[in-house]
C-alpha cells in the first residue's frame, strides 16, 4: 500500500464510495436477485477491498460499512431485510479489516489469504448472523422472508467476496502498472 495524505485517502475512499453506489444503483434498477447476488455483489466487495488496496484498512472499512446504508436507500436491500443492515456492515469490515491486516504483514502472499479468510469469515458471519442472531436479538424480520435472507446469506456471500477479492487485485494491478507511473 503505497502513502499518501489523509485527503487523498479520503477523496479515493470517496471516489469508490460514489462507484459503489452507481453498481449499487444500476443493479436495483436492472436485473433479478441472481443478478444481484452474483454480478453486484463481488462488484461491491471488490470496491471495499480496492478501498483497503489504495487507501487503508481504516478507510475499507468505512467504504465496506456505508455501502449497505447506500442498499437501503436505493432499495437494493429489500426493505424487509433492512433491519439485518447492521450484520451485512460488520461482515464488510471484517472483510476489509482481515484483508488489511494479513496483507499488511505480509504484501506479496498476504493479499491472497487475506481474500480467501476475510471472505470465509465474513460469510460465516453472515450466515451465523441470520440463522442465530436474528432470533437471539429479536430482529423484526418477517417469517416469510426469512428463508430468503438465510439463501442470500449463506454460500453465495462466500461466491461474491472471494469473486469480489479476484477482481480487487486485477484492479490493483493495473492500477499500480498505470497510474502509480504516470
Amino acid at each position: 500500500m503505497e502513502s499518501t495524505s489523509n485527503t487523498k485517502k479520503l477523496t479515493r475512499a470517496s471516489m469508490l464510495l460514489i462507484f459503489a453506489f452507481i453498481i449499487i444503483f444500476i443493479g436495483s434498477r436492472t436485473g433479478g436477485a441472481m443478478f444481484n447476488q452474483f454480478v453486484v455483489g463481488p462488484l461491491v466487495n471488490a470496491v471495499i477491498l480496492t478501498a483497503v488496496l489504495i487507501t487503508d484498512m481504516k478507510h475499507g472499512i468505512l467504504v465496506g460499512i456505508l455501502t449497505p446504508v447506500l442498499a437501503a436507500i436505493t432499495g437494493q436491500l429489500n426493505a424487509p431485510m433492512v433491519p439485518f443492515m447492521p450484520f451485512i456492515m460488520i461482515g464488510n469490515a471484517l472483510l476489509a479489516l482481515v484483508f488489511g491486516l494479513i496483507y499488511k504483514k505480509n504484501e506479496k502472499f498476504g493479499q491472497y489469504i487475506g481474500i480467501v479468510l476475510g471472505s470465509v469469515l465474513k460469510a460465516l458471519f453472515l450466515t451465523l448472523s441470520a440463522k442465530y442472531l436474528v432470533s437471539a436479538f429479536k430482529i423484526n424480520i418477517p417469517e416469510k422472508v426469512m428463508p430468503k435472507l438465510l439463501a442470500a446469506m449463506s454460500a453465495p456471500q462466500l461466491y461474491s467476496a472471494l469473486a469480489g477479492g479476484i477482481i480487487a487485485l486485477l484492479f490493483y494491478k493495473a492500477y499500480k502498472k498505470y497510474y502509480l507511473k504516470a
